[in-house]
């Protein structure tokens, strides 16, 4: 068993320069891909569930994990508040991996900016910031808009937190199509290396 250090949620706190930042989302995308492949939904994507070996960040914590078959009814309210997909928040239990995605989106974010995509002083806040988002997306499109990264990057972040399940691209579109344009020499050994 490897020993990690610190947690995503700590590495959040510090400086880093944006090719650190988009090689971080390349492997914890890298982790929720093997996942997805699996046939598995994580459900809880946060930063305290990602820890750092060497220089790689790996995957932990799998409390909340589910096989993903037909007919099966999901535990309705899971996860963490600040990065739950509005399909739980409003009480699905039929949902699909695309939770995963939006969770990932709020999580990119976080990195690129430092501080989490929807906040709030309580749970009903936060609730309410993200139900707000699914009738209109103007005023976090414009957070998203702020980033200091490239155009590309905004709009994959956008994409991932759509309101309409279907709509979010798959964890194979995440990492293959967009994120490893923005890496000089993307690391083929990745997937074995952040799980």
């Amino acid at each position: 068993m490897e020993l990690g250090g610190k947690d995503l949620f700590s590495v959040l706190k510090n400086k880093l320069q944006i090719e650190q930042k988009i090689k971080i989302c390349q492997e914890i995308s890298q982790s929720i891909a093997f996942l997805h492949k699996q046939q598995l939904i994580h459900r809880d994507i946060k930063p305290e569930n990602f820890i750092q070996v060497g220089t790689t960040f790996k995957l932990i914590d799998f409390g909340l994990i589910k096989k993903k078959e037909e007919n099966v009814r999901l535990t309705k309210m899971i996860g963490s508040p600040l990065y739950q997909a509005p399909e739980i928040i409003k009480g699905s239990d039929n949902y699909q991996a695309s939770v995963d995605i939006w969770s990932l989106g709020c999580l990119f974010f976080e990195l690129f900016q430092g501080e989490p995509l929807f906040d709030g002083q309580t749970l009903q806040e936060v609730y309410q910031q993200i139900l707000n988002y699914c009738k209109n997306q103007q005023q976090i499109h414009l957070k998203i808009n702020q980033l200091q990264i490239k155009q590309e990057l905004k709009t994959l972040i956008k994409q991932m937190i759509d309101p309409i399940p279907d709509k979010r691209p798959n964890i194979d579109y995440v990492q293959k199509e967009l994120l490893p344009k923005f890496l000089p020499y993307p690391n083929k050994n990745i997937l074995k290396q952040s799980i």
